[in-house]
Order: C-alpha cells, then sequence, then structure tokens
C-alpha cells in the first residue's frame, strides 16, 4: 500500500448554476520517502489535488487516504488532528500572519502540538537556520522580501518535521 493513495478521486466546484469537475476520476500512489512533482498548466488542478492530499477539501468521490487513513471519514477534528501530526504545508500565497515575526510565524504550527515543554523556540530557530533565515527571525512580514516571505513559510511546514510536506508553488520567488 501507498503512503499517499487516491483512488477515482473526483472533485466539483460550483459556479452559479454551472458545476466542472477540476479533478475526475484520478487515481495515484505515491510511496514513503518519493519526491513528487505535480505539473501542469494553469488551471489543470494541481492546487485541487493538494488540497485533496491535505485534508483541506473533501473528495466528490473516491477515496483519498494517507498512511492508510482515509480522509474521507474523519470529521473536523479528526482531520485537524491528521494535519497537525502530519503535514507541513508551504502555500502560494505564504499566509504568514503579518503582526508576528518571522520566529512567532515559523512557531504556530507547534503551539498546538502537546508536549513540547518550552522547546518550540529553538525548534523555530533550527528551521529557520535550515532555510537562511535565523538572522531575520526577529522581523515581520513586511520586512521581508518576498523570497524571504517563502523561506520564513518552508521553515513553518518542516518546522515540526512531518512525514508529508505539500508545497504549491514553492520555489516562485526564491532567487
Amino acid at each position: 500500500m501507498s503512503f499517499i493513495e487516491l483512488k477515482n478521486a473526483t472533485k466539483i466546484f460550483h459556479a452559479g448554476d454551472e458545476e466542472y469537475a477540476a479533478l475526475k476520476g484520478v487515481s495515484l500512489g505515491i510511496n514513503s520517502g518519493e519526491f513528487v512533482a505535480i505539473m501542469g498548466p494553469s488551471g489543470s488542478g494541481k492546487s485541487t489535488l493538494l488540497s485533496l492530499i491535505g485534508g483541506l477539501s473533501k473528495a466528490f468521490s473516491g477515496v483519498v487516504s494517507i498512511d492508510g487513513i482515509d480522509l474521507g471519514v474523519l470529521g473536523p477534528n479528526k482531520l485537524s488532528d491528521f494535519r497537525r501530526e502530519y503535514l507541513g504545508f508551504v502555500f502560494q500565497s505564504f499566509y504568514l500572519v503579518p503582526y508576528l515575526t518571522a520566529l512567532e510565524n515559523v512557531m504556530l504550527p507547534l503551539a498546538i502540538q502537546p508536549g513540547l515543554n518550552g522547546t518550540a523556540r529553538g525548534m523555530a530557530l533550527e528551521s529557520l537556520s535550515r532555510v537562511g533565515m535565523e538572522p531575520k527571525s526577529g522581523r515581520l512580514p513586511s520586512q521581508l522580501s518576498g523570497g524571504e516571505q517563502e523561506r520564513v513559510a518552508i521553515a513553518r511546514a518542516i518546522v515540526n518535521k512531518p512525514p508529508l510536506i505539500l508545497a504549491d508553488e514553492p520555489t516562485g520567488n526564491l532567487d
């Protein structure tokens, strides 16, 4: 069994009276440890696919499972627990909190993680160091370039060492 498995997954959106399938009957398997890039033109469903795999939206039909966990049957609380435990996200728009420093933004995923006993700051600094941003850890997002903001978003995605990192155009602003 694959770590990530989609079986005949379909995602339908509605626009007024019209409906369209952003994904139609997608089946794939990705094994643990694999690095996979999903490529295609704008509007081809890449972000929708990531949204299904990350449990941010549910498939209209089909099955999406991660590590044997069927995401379609999880309620909101279990889905939230799943994302906390399994996922690191790098979004196209970064979603950094504007009034928090780079360090505080990276610490956000750790705020809901039980049992850290005061180690969150060190973990966040280590993550920022891995992407070359530790010297700018005290800056607000508005004081960082687009590429620096993207590196902070990457640091936030890797800080809790998740088994799965989903990145939507993660290098668009990097040099």
